[in-house]
């Protein structure tokens, strides 16, 4: 097997990254335990424990310990392994040998340190479209890379020829991907996998090195038994000696707690050595160093204490249920004939939205004349889209949400 050099993926900021060892996190680490320690800036009681207010204690149903001190810059041990378990019990294909995920602050904080590791400014980043407008953000604006978007669909189906003639076409070595299944906007799984990584693996085999970035916000959250049940990144990572798969991922979606922002990066390579794999979990927490210091404390208990619970199972797969029941109730409504005329409904079969596609109208102002005459909000994309969050209308309202659109594609064609 051919071994890489890390360097091969990463970009020029990504090399300087390092995480501090020797610095303060490091000096107070080996300090701990010990009967004087004034190594931290955190203040403690006479008795040694953090200094606290009990208004704001009364309020949080844990140990103080898992509330108020510092968490380690890489996060908390047990649920970064607690995190990586429940991975493989959902991927059971994931090759044996991958990173222990870190902690980001969030799925975005995950994307920007992929940006600050694997592009530098005018580094092209594939990407199907439609897509979500925060990488445009994250990795354009913030970290100056450019999108490079080939149209997800061709014929109802992932375009994988046109992203890999992109690909092909590139004229730099080391060639960037993001992908992003379940698809926002359209709720999109591929079912094609099969064939993007063939392709993916002919390009790296004609020497191109490959750092594939599998967002998986939406991860798990499936309509159809028959689309794949695994992440592509469990493909990815034991693909070729030239491709890098990075799993960006978190608690946000798949756990429902949107609010607490916890993510994990976990990386996965056929040539990618336990020694390489320690090298990017330090970059990754070299990045968290600089950019926030750690990630909450609580928050990551919080995570670790659901995933542990007895009742965690069941419960994610009730609220599954009641997802997938206002998806069907949508595709029911929208695959009515009185819809044909204006839009078309994009491919989906997974995840919190779905995406129309207009004919001959705008959607910003479909956008506004539903939320001005029918108290109906949605999101316009572009000039012809618009993408509606199914997972945040209760079911018994659906009908009427589709009813005002249609009445204001009425009133916009009259």
């Amino acid at each position: 097997m051919r071994r890489m050099s890390l360097h091969s993926w990463l970009s020029e900021r990504g090399k300087r990254i390092s995480f501090p060892h020797g610095g303060i996190v490091t000096q107070t680490a080996e300090a701990r335990g010990k009967p004087i320690n004034a190594t931290i800036g955190i203040a403690l009681d006479e008795e040694g424990v953090p200094l606290h207010l009990p208004s704001l204690m009364r309020l949080v149903n844990l140990p103080l310990e898992e509330v108020l001190p510092y968490a380690s810059t890489h996060g908390i041990e047990s649920l970064r392994n607690e995190w990586l378990r429940h991975m493989r019990l959902k991927n059971p294909s994931l090759p044996a040998s991958v990173s222990t995920p870190v902690v980001t602050a969030g799925i975005t904080h995950g994307l920007s340190a992929c940006a600050c590791l694997f592009t530098d400014p005018g580094d092209a980043v594939y990407i199907f479209s439609p897509y979500w407008g925060n990488y445009r953000q994250t990795f354009e604006k913030l970290w100056g890379a450019t999108l490079h978007a080939i149209p997800l669909f061709h014929e109802g189906r992932m375009d994988v020829e046109s992203l890999c003639t992109a690909i092909q076409h590139s004229s730099s070595t080391h060639k960037v991907l993001l992908l992003n299944f379940p698809n926002n906007p359209t709720g999109y799984t591929a079912v094609e996998y099969e064939s993007l990584c063939a392709s993916l693996s002919d390009e790296a085999e004609r020497g191109s090195t490959l750092t594939v970035l599998c967002d998986d916000a939406y991860f798990g959250l499936t309509y159809d038994d028959a689309l794949p049940q695994e992440s592509l990144f469990a493909r990815l990572a034991n693909l070729h000696e030239r491709v890098l798969a990075v799993k960006i991922d978190g608690a946000t979606k798949e756990e429902y707690a949107w609010g607490l922002r916890v993510g994990f990066l976990t990386f996965g390579g056929k040539a990618t050595t336990k020694e390489m794999y320690t090298d990017l979990e330090d970059r990754v927490a070299g990045f968290v160093r600089g950019d926030v210091s750690n990630c909450s404390q609580l928050s990551q208990h919080l995570v670790l204490r659901t995933l542990r619970s007895s009742t965690y199972a069941r419960e994610k797969q009730r609220n599954k249920e009641l997802l997938r029941k206002r998806f069907h109730r949508s595709q029911d409504i929208l695959v009515q004939g009185r819809f044909a005329r204006f839009c078309t409904l994009l491919p989906c079969n997974s995840g919190y939205f779905l995406c129309l596609q207009l004919h001959h109208l705008d959607a910003e102002a479909v956008r506004r004349h539903l939320l001005e005459q029918y108290d109906t909000g949605i999101v316009a994309l572009g000039q012809d889209k618009v993408r509606i969050a199914f997972s945040s209308v209760p079911t018994e309202q659906l009908p009427l949400l589709y009813d005002n659109l249609h009445k204001t594609f009425c009133d916009l064609s009259s």
